[in-house]
């Protein structure tokens, strides 16, 4: 039997894209006018933002609106705190439409998502990445055309990619996949004789993929 041949391929990590937050209702009323306030300033004559929607003298009319609202709700009247309620419903409306620019304009840049002065989304902690699969072992079934295949269980692997390619492996070899939750897989209906290449990749919950070596074994 001729030595196993290994080869380590690349792992695909998982890369979270940045992203501002458009939500404002856990704020309260003068926290939601200082933010507002606060975007303004960011985004008034901002480089990076050069066309916003709506334009900042639209935005700051109706900042400027809410603001006034504000203070006359203080008076606790009927009239002044609807009049304050429809006017920040006016501005959360414009902050989204706002917010949608920004994330439209600045393509994942996290510089300009934090120059708009909007909040960023608390990024999720990736998960680890997974680890190589480990320790891959082949060996002959009882029936012809068959061979098992095995690796050591991978911590927080969500499933296993068994794959499988006739010789000769090149970099355009065709992979026969076999997906499974299971560290161990058999392959069945192979043709004996031919020389065949097995490798396993352990996929996490995120589609990371890292693979094992690559193994050959010739089929009975």
């Amino acid at each position: 039997m001729p030595k196993p041949l290994k080869i380590s391929l690349q792992v695909k990590k998982y890369q979270p894209t940045p992203r501002i937050n458009v939500g404002f209702d856990h704020l309260s009323g003068p926290g939601f006018d200082n933010k507002a306030g606060s975007i303004y300033e960011g985004m008034n004559e901002n480089p990076n933002f050069p066309n916003p929607t709506p334009d900042m003298a639209t935005f700051n009319t109706a900042r400027l609106a809410y603001t006034n609202a504000l203070e006359k709700a203080a008076s606790r009247s009927v009239d002044d705190i609807a009049a304050k309620d429809k006017a920040r419903t006016v501005l959360t409306a414009m902050l989204v439409e706002l917010g949608n620019y920004v994330t439209l304009t600045a393509n994942g840049d996290a510089n300009k998502l934090i120059s708009s002065r909007f909040d960023m989304r608390k990024q999720r902690e990736p998960k680890p990445d997974m680890q190589k699969p480990k320790n891959l072992k082949l060996w002959d079934g009882i029936n012809p055309g068959v061979i098992h295949v095995s690796v050591d269980a991978v911590p927080g692997a969500r499933s296993y990619s068994h794959e499988y390619t006739m010789d000769p492996l090149t970099p355009d070899s065709v992979w026969t996949v076999v997906s499974s939750t299971s560290r161990k897989c058999t392959f069945k209906n192979l043709q004996s004789g031919a020389k065949i290449w097995v490798r396993v990749a352990a996929v996490g919950v995120r589609n990371q993929f890292n693979y094992s070596d690559i193994l050959s074994r010739i089929v009975q």
